[in-house]
């Protein structure tokens, strides 16, 4: 009824943190109005007609303007730690074979993650580190896992009778990494550390 000489679909699905997946149904019917003209589409740009013929490929994850994401994103969800306590906002694009899509609409996500100063339970050094990062942990410590930047887990461990354990950084790159530990109770204490080259 628009005018427009091709098919479009656009689908929405609500997923709950259950897992639970709800399609939303289709919006039927919109009325159009404008004060004057004629409302009609067209090609503003080379990149647009690319998107008839190069499918998708995946998806690019934007905080406060910046990629976030190394690698395209191929899975419906991403990750990410930010690398101190804050307000973030978020978009995403969808990235074809010879193009990106316009952004999608922003979130703003309020991060705390709530370090803890408990003293005793965990020591880190040194704090920056370069190559080697020394950490020493109480009984109560199960494991331990370190996030970089994007929120992927550059490493990962079991405490078991060891309380003294040493992590080689010298192929980390440069930035603020997290530290999270987790304590036998499932309770998180999380460090920041900071790796200097």
């Amino acid at each position: 009824a628009y005018g427009l000489d091709y098919n479009w679909n656009i689908q929405g699905f609500v997923t709950s943190s259950k897992g639970e997946t709800i399609s939303l149904s289709a919006i039927q019917d919109v009325e159009r109005t404008a004060k004057q003209g004629t409302l009609k589409v067209e090609q503003t740009d080379s990149k647009a007609a690319a998107f008839d013929a190069k499918g998708l490929v995946g998806f690019n994850v934007y905080r406060d303007g910046v990629q976030i994401n190394e690698n395209v994103v191929i899975e419906p969800t991403y990750t990410d730690v930010p690398p101190i306590d804050g307000l973030y906002t978020y978009y995403v694009t969808a990235v074809y074979d010879a193009c990106e899509s316009v952004p999608s609409n922003e979130v703003t996500a309020d991060f705390n993650v709530g370090i803890n100063e408990e003293s005793g339970m965990v020591s880190i050094y040194p704090n920056p580190a370069t190559d080697v990062l020394n950490i020493k942990v109480s009984n109560d410590i199960r494991e331990i896992k370190v996030y970089n930047y994007v929120g992927q887990v550059v490493y990962g461990t079991n405490v078991t009778s060891t309380k003294a354990i040493q992590i080689n950084t010298s192929e980390y790159k440069a930035g603020t990494y997290l530290m999270q530990f987790t304590t036998e109770d499932g309770k998180t204490i999380t460090k920041k550390v900071v790796i200097i080259k």
